[in-house]
């Protein structure tokens, strides 16, 4: 292996002898590199699981100011250390401990990362303990990004860290999460309209990134499907990039945000019959999952259900939903 770019691009990076050792392959590490992009410049990085320090040294390749490494065995850090030749000393520190050693250490000695890699032994779980650990800590700076390697059977971490982004490269998986502020726009979206925009807008003004959970209720027959309402999301916020993410949930609302870690729903309210039915729902969320709900007043009286009954009319939806979805909402689903 070799650095892919930076100061130290073509240097040698030497996996060790050691079959617990699985290195990062490039096609996966440039994909993270790709997503830190400038944000690693001038950053203190942690690598975890170092390994071959393949990830940490690239990073401080590409401009970040100080990388720890962490591992636990003996061999692994002797490999480490020559791979580490052709770097400053005052660039980095090798941590000779367990994961879990390594974050009350670091943190105990006032150590706290802006970008933090992880990269644990596949199937044991270790991802879901290590996010866990590292945000009861509090090592992971406000605004911090973390990125966590996984295989694609482990489970993600999406208890406590806002869960930006996952992508999949065969096998692996890479989640990134980022250390904000976090809420959820619950409801069918069927389809998304101009007035769940609005919403999404004041909710961002109040935080930081926001779950637009697409709650699939098998009792009530959609317009749309699942892949299209998905879509559509995606065309008509192309401008909130980086602020949002689209799930689809077959479980009640407040049982997705206490396993997302989400505290709060906000909710668009029309009228003096939204408002009583929206009550009634935030009532029910607060006594069963501690979910607290905002309303934010519509500012006209656009609806899913108006949409819908125009385009079965074949009338215009201009200004009901964004221009970049209208030929999509037009492939309505006829009873």
């Amino acid at each position: 292996m070799r650095v892919n770019a930076g100061i130290y691009k073509d240097k040698l990076i030497e996996c060790p002898k050691n079959a617990e050792v699985r290195p990062t392959t490039d096609k996966v590490k440039e994909a993270i590199f790709d997503i830190l992009r400038d944000s690693i410049k001038d950053k203190i990085f942690i690598d975890l699981f170092a390994g071959s320090g393949s990830i940490g040294i690239e990073a401080l390749s590409r401009g970040a100011q100080k990388v720890y490494f962490c591992d636990i065995d003996d061999k692994v850090i002797k490999n480490l250390k020559k791979n580490l030749s052709y770097v400053e000393d005052d660039k980095y520190e090798i941590v000779r401990s367990d994961y879990s050693s390594a974050i009350k250490k670091l943190y105990a000695r006032g150590v706290r990362a802006d970008i933090i890699f992880l990269d644990p032994p596949y199937g044991k779980d270790m991802n879901l303990d290590a996010v866990s650990e590292i945000y009861q800590k509090g090592l992971l700076r406000k605004h911090g990004i973390l990125i966590c390697e996984r295989e694609v059977y482990d489970k993600p971490q999406r208890e406590f860290y806002a869960y930006v982004d996952s992508r999949k490269y065969t096998n692996t998986c890479i989640d990134i999460y980022k250390n904000i502020t976090k809420c959820a726009l619950t409801g069918s979206f069927d389809p998304f309209t101009n007035g769940h925009e609005y919403v999404l807008k004041k909710a961002l003004e109040q935080y930081d990134f926001a779950y637009i959970v697409i709650l699939d209720n098998e009792e009530k027959k959609s317009a749309y499907s699942e892949d299209k309402k998905v879509r559509m999301i995606e065309l008509a916020l192309n401008e909130y990039k980086g602020k949002y993410r689209i799930d689809v949930s077959h479980d009640y609302a407040y049982k997705y945000c206490n396993d997302n870690g989400i505290d709060r729903i906000f909710r668009g309210v029309r009228n003096d019959k939204d408002l009583e039915y929206e009550e009634e729902m935030s009532k029910y969320n607060y006594e069963n999952g501690k979910i607290s709900t905002t309303y934010v007043q519509a500012i006209n009286d656009i609806s899913s259900s108006l949409v819908r009954e125009k385009v079965l009319n074949g009338e215009s939806v201009e200004g009901l939903v964004s221009d970049r979805i209208l030929s999509v909402v037009k492939k309505i689903r006829r009873s």
